[in-house]
């Protein structure tokens, strides 16, 4: 027994699961509801209400506390009359003059690059969604913010803040600066921005904007031969 192939004009139309490989037809899915897999019962796609919207707010609050939580006094470590305040930034100086120079880099890459690069790029892709306006270049920007999230690791720094408040309140007075509590803000407002963004609505958006224009360009193609 053979199977047929599916046939290349229709590829869109179907979905693989990606737990039971089972090749299903796609359809439009309601706003806020999923598609499961009927043979394994595994969610295929999950329809996001608003998500656009959802992520332009999201990422343009992050970029908003992006600038005080890194370059801002984190806290404040007072003893003996002594004060000395700890920032992201400075913490990455630091570590780069001690000589180390990989964990400089590492921490700057997780906790300062890669955020910023996941916001701007999650904020590109949701304007476009939303104006309905695609380039190009918003298909490597696509295929890109998963691979930039995954390097994101605020909250691996945010446990390192607690666990230094931690240790360090024994020793001394400790006084939480004000770029914590944007920290806390821009750690929220990243997780939002990956939770509301729609991967799967950005893709058909964009590959209808794209067939669009090449139906458009075969079109005035075809008027430049007749005139």
């Amino acid at each position: 027994m053979t199977e047929k192939p599916v046939p290349a004009a229709s590829l869109e139309d179907w979905l693989a699961c990606d737990h039971c490989d089972a090749l299903l037809h796609r359809r439009n899915i309601p706003a806020g509801a999923a598609a499961v897999c009927p043979f394994c019962g595994s969610v295929l796609l999950r329809s996001k209400r608003r998500a656009a919207q959802r992520t332009l707010a999201f990422s343009v609050a992050g970029l908003l506390f992006y600038v005080p939580a890194n370059f801002l006094p984190i806290m404040s470590f007072e003893l003996l009359g002594n004060d000395a305040f700890s920032t992201l930034y400075g913490g990455v100086l630091q570590l780069w003059q001690q000589g180390y120079w990989w964990m400089s880099f590492l921490v700057c890459t997780c906790s300062m690059v890669m955020p910023l690069l996941a916001l701007v790029v999650r904020l590109i892709l949701a304007i476009a969604m939303y104006s309905q306006r695609f380039g190009r270049w918003h298909r490597p920007l696509l295929r890109a913010v998963h691979s930039v999230s995954e390097w994101d690791m605020l909250e691996v720094y945010m446990l390192g803040i607690l666990v230094a408040f931690i240790k360090m309140s024994d020793l001394g007075t400790i006084h939480l600066g004000v770029a914590l509590l944007c920290f806390v803000g821009l750690l929220i407002s990243t997780l939002g921005a990956t939770l509301s963004f729609d991967s799967h609505a950005c893709w058909e958006q964009l590959d209808r904007a794209v067939r669009a224009k090449r139906v458009a360009k075969r079109h005035r193609d075809v008027i430049r031969r007749l005139v």
